[in-house]
């Protein structure tokens, strides 16, 4: 049963990390923000000096991506109308969806 278990939560970091890992094929490329508060870092990493922070429904610029420890990270600017720096920053793929 711990077996089974464990198996099944390596599938499902499989599957969620395979769902945005091809978001965007072509860069510089639009999305939105699907979370508040989503950490905006100096370098692609957890570890890395968080810079500022964007929310649900921010449109940012991908102009980039890079995957480090597993997770894709995408390279992106905010709106230059934001009040907070506009980038270059880089924040996980799995808040960032394209702008339909």
């Amino acid at each position: 049963m711990k077996r089974l278990l464990a198996l099944s939560l390596v599938l499902a970091v499989l599957l969620s990390s395979a769902a945005y890992a091809e978001r965007f094929s072509n860069f510089p490329a639009y999305g939105i923000c699907m979370g508040d508060s989503v950490r905006c870092r100096e370098n692609p990493g957890k570890k890395s000096k968080v810079i500022t922070h964007i929310n649900k429904g921010d449109e940012v610029q991908v102009v980039g991506q890079r995957k480090v420890g597993g997770e894709l990270w995408y390279e992106v600017y905010t709106s230059p109308d934001s009040e907070d720096e506009e980038g270059p920053f880089w924040v996980s793929a799995r808040y960032i969806e394209p702008e339909h």
